[in-house]
């Protein structure tokens, strides 16, 4: 189950002056991992790893808690933080007051915020891939292999645009009310629908690929 917070501060002290023999304790680990040494590493990970699912855990909630989400984000804030001989590590100032742990928890949540984002536009590539699948008239293909991307490459600039006008969800209103002759449209229409069928269709089937569905426009 998620923590209900994350160990941050790590044990309370009456006069802050504990705190403060902490913090100057963080700096002088990194400061040894960035030098490069191995035993620093290793202190810093079996002391902080602990703190790091927890926070990890509180962040992404009840509603998005995976055991294997907690940890691949750990996993990914540990190699952000020994890349580049421990560059991102090495940001961590002792004198803004704060532990090493809540350091880390910052570099949690930017990573889980990147990864959300980056799942919102895996799944919205997906949409529009069965989308151009459809309007094509391409009823079973593999979306493993073929992204909405893939698509978008293969097209030139101006068919791109036309693609954009009918199947993107955010487009300007300057591209979107751009007309076009309906012998424009037919044409753009086929050589789409061409590299669409080439990517998504399974030739395995031997059956009769469908006309592209113009009416659709």
């Amino acid at each position: 189950m998620p923590a209900e917070h994350p160990d941050e501060t790590g044990p309370v002290s009456d006069n802050g002056v504990d705190n403060a023999a902490d913090i100057r304790a963080d700096a002088e680990l990194v400061c040894r991992c960035v030098e490069g040494e191995v035993a620093a590493w290793e202190e810093l990970y079996q002391g902080y790893h602990p703190r790091l699912l927890r926070s990890i855990e509180y962040i992404l909630g009840p509603d998005n808690f995976d055991p294997n989400l907690v940890d691949e984000m750990a996993a990914r804030v540990w190699h952000a933080l020994v890349a580049e001989d421990g560059e991102l590590l090495a940001r961590f100032d002792a004198r803004r007051g704060t532990r090493l742990s809540t350091f880390m928890r910052a570099v949690a949540r930017d990573l889980i915020g990147r990864h959300f984002r980056a799942e919102r536009r895996r799944r919205n590539r997906e949409r529009e891939s069965c989308r151009a699948a459809s309007w094509c008239g391409v009823d079973e293909f593999d979306e493993t292999e073929v992204s909405f991307s893939e698509l978008r490459d293969s097209l030139t600039p101006n068919e791109r645009e036309f693609l954009d006008q009918h199947l993107a969800e955010e487009v300007s209103d300057e591209v979107r009310g751009r007309s076009r002759s309906s012998a424009n449209i037919r044409k753009l229409t086929s050589r789409i629908c061409r590299k669409v069928r080439s990517l998504f269709w399974d030739g395995k089937h031997g059956e009769t690929q469908p006309a592209p569905r113009v009416g659709l426009l």
